[in-house]
């Protein structure tokens, strides 16, 4: 049986048959998260990217490879996880997710966002509260990562934030985003399987994991009961 290996953790593959996930963002992140959840059996995947594969994204981005640069990475993805997992549905949306597109987005029960930039990550964040809709965040910067679960009611990304801007450095050894996808892809399975995890920041320069509890801020613009929505 394919899942057999897994059926003592999970308990039923069906529950996870029945789940349906939006990956946003096919680079490092989420080429990693993308075909883990495609390989566990997630019943319904849907992806959004509207880059194009480059040679350098090829030391880190490990859906691709070099007969893949030119090529947009919705279609390859769609492709490439199909021959994974035939059973899996998965959806393909050359689609720059802005505070507009983003409402496009079809009814499921977690997004994951594997983007590489705040202002994106703080569109998920509004359209996830306004929507009461569980979200995975993931980020590798420099020679740190962190993963975090942010769901209706409780800290938000803006909480976590509170005020901070894109790092400028954008130097990534290969091997990182797969380690955080891997963790990205594993709070998903856990919070579609009704678990719950801590937010959990990774130091790779001395390889420390370190759980971080992200507290609710009363006034925060994004999640406080006197934000208008």
């Amino acid at each position: 049986m394919r899942y057999i290996r897994q059926l003592g953790l999970i308990g039923s593959q069906k529950r996870l048959a029945k789940k349906r996930v939006a990956v946003i963002g096919l680079g490092g992140l989420g080429s990693t998260v993308s075909q883990m959840l495609c390989r566990a059996g997630v019943g319904t995947i849907h992806l959004y990217d509207f880059d194009k594969v480059s040679i350098s994204d090829l030391h880190r981005q490990i859906l691709y490879h070099e007969g893949d640069v030119g090529i947009k990475k919705s279609i390859l993805a769609k492709k490439k996880l199909l021959k994974m997992n035939s059973k899996t549905k998965v959806f393909s949306h050359d689609l720059k997710i802005d505070a507009k597109t983003i409402k496009s987005l079809p009814e499921t029960d977690l997004i994951l966002d594997c983007t590489d930039n705040i202002t994106v990550r703080k569109v998920i964040n509004m359209h996830c509260i306004r929507r009461r809709l569980p979200w995975v965040h993931g980020t590798v910067d420099d020679e740190a990562g962190m993963v975090a679960v942010f769901v209706p009611g409780k800290a938000c990304y803006e909480c976590l934030m509170h005020g901070k801007k894109d790092s400028s450095r954008k130097q990534i050894l290969g091997t990182y985003p797969v380690v955080v996808g891997g963790l990205q892809a594993t709070m998903a399975l856990n919070k579609l399987l009704g678990k719950t995890n801590d937010a959990l920041f990774i130091g790779f320069n001395d390889f420390h994991l370190k759980k971080i509890k992200i507290k609710k801020m009363k006034e925060c613009r994004a999640c406080s009961n006197r934000t208008h929505l």
